[in-house]
Parts: structure tokens; C-alpha cells; sequence
């Protein structure tokens, strides 16, 4: 029962990775600079809007769920792959997607909490580094969803309808990684969120459905 629990947890955290994510970035500031602002806009803008200490937190718990829901892709790969090849790489673009992000708060924190004006170079660089580390994270994203589409649709782990929108949308990111890489904004990450949402929800779906199955088998088996 607490596996079973477990799994099933894990699955759904996928889609509670989507909501805080969308709920995080939905609070930002519309006129806030992005890394292709000036030096000074940048160091102007973070001297007056300084960061409580509670900054970037909804953002560090979206990642630590998106981390676990990787684990429940890596099992769910796991499971029906006799080497689990693709449920590796699945976990590889998982990490790396995390640490990346996660590696990029630190210079974001320092410049909106230095207290005063930030020297202009200084503070285009700081912005730039979280701009960089989204722009690698489309690259590390589409490898999570490339050994997803590769695995899920040779081991069937997955539905395959699910397994080949993850391959559509892993070229649709490298692709649209150069185009939207000047705009500060890369429109088919909604559609990595939405990618997301259905696979969280359909593997948790999936495992619940599967509790009664195995009760069911541990039954007949004790008769």
C-alpha cells in the first residue's frame, strides 16, 4: 500500500510542478528587465525592487517537483526496458534540466539583494547567466523528452500518443531555441508545461488503475 502510494505521488508531482510553476511566474513584474535590457535598466531596476527573503522560493520548490517526476518517467521507462537505455537519459535531462536552473538563482539573488545600485556590467552579466541557463535548459528538456519518445514508444511503458508528442515537441524546443532566444521569452515552453501536466496525470491515473489490477492477481494467487 505505501509503494503503491508512493508511485503514485510521484506521478502527480508532475502536475504540481505545472501549477506552482505557472503560479510563480504569473507574480512576476511585467516591466521588470530581461537579459537583453541594458546594464543600466537592469541595475536600476534591481536597486529599487529588492528580494525578500522568501524570493524565489515557489520557483526552487516547482524544480524539486520536477525532479521527482522524473523519477516516476525514469520508472515508469524502467519497468519495461530490459537495459532501462532511454529511463537513464530520461534521468540525465531530468538533472541537468534542475541543476541548471538551479545553479543560475544564485547570481539572480545576489544582484536583487545587494542592497545598492549594482555596477551596470556587472548586473547585465548576473541577469545574463539566468538568461543562459534557460536558453541550455531547452537543450536538456528535449533530451529528457527525446529518450521519452524513443523509449516509450519501442517498450510501449507509456501510451505512445504520449510517447510521440514528447518527440514532436523535443525538436520543437531545439528548433525554436535560436528563434525566441533574443526575446526573453520561448512560447513552447507552455506546451513543455502542458507536455508536463498530461503525463503527470496520465501516469497517475495509470497507477491507480493498477493497485486494484495487482489485488485482484494477489487474490487468485492466495486461492
Amino acid at each position: 500500500m505505501t509503494r503503491n502510494w508512493l508511485s503514485r505521488f510521484t506521478a502527480a508531482c508532475g502536475l504540481l510542478y505545472v501549477i506552482i510553476a505557472l503560479v510563480a511566474s504569473g507574480s512576476g513584474d511585467d516591466n521588470a528587465p530581461t537579459s537583453n535590457s541594458s546594464g543600466k535598466a537592469i541595475a536600476a531596476y534591481a536597486a529599487t525592487h529588492q528580494a525578500g527573503p522568501f524570493a524565489g522560493l515557489g520557483e526552487m520548490v516547482a524544480l524539486l517537483l520536477l525532479a521527482v517526476f522524473v523519477v516516476a518517467l525514469y520508472t515508469a521507462l524502467g519497468r519495461r526496458e530490459s537495459g532501462k537505455e532511454a529511463a537513464v537519459v530520461v534521468l540525465v535531462g531530468g538533472v541537468l534540466t534542475v541543476a541548471i536552473k538551479l545553479g543560475s538563482f544564485p547570481a539572480f539573488f545576489a544582484l536583487y539583494s545587494a542592497g545598492q545600485a549594482t555596477d551596470p556590467a556587472v548586473a547585465r552579466a548576473m541577469m545574463q547567466m539566468n538568461g543562459y541557463a534557460f536558453e541550455i535548459t531547452l537543450f536538456t528538456q528535449a533530451l529528457l523528452l527525446s529518450a521519452v519518445a524513443i523509449g516509450g514508444l519501442v517498450s510501449g511503458a507509456i501510451p505512445r500518443w504520449l510517447a510521440a508528442t514528447a518527440g514532436v515537441l523535443a525538436v520543437a524546443l531545439v528548433v525554436s531555441a535560436p528563434v525566441f532566444a533574443a526575446k526573453g521569452f520561448n512560447p513552447i515552453e507552455l506546451f513543455w508545461l502542458a507536455w508536463v501536466l498530461v503525463a503527470s496525470v496520465t501516469l497517475t491515473i495509470r497507477r491507480t488503475a493498477a493497485t486494484p489490477a495487482r489485488q485482484h492477481q494477489a487474490i487468485a494467487a492466495a486461492l
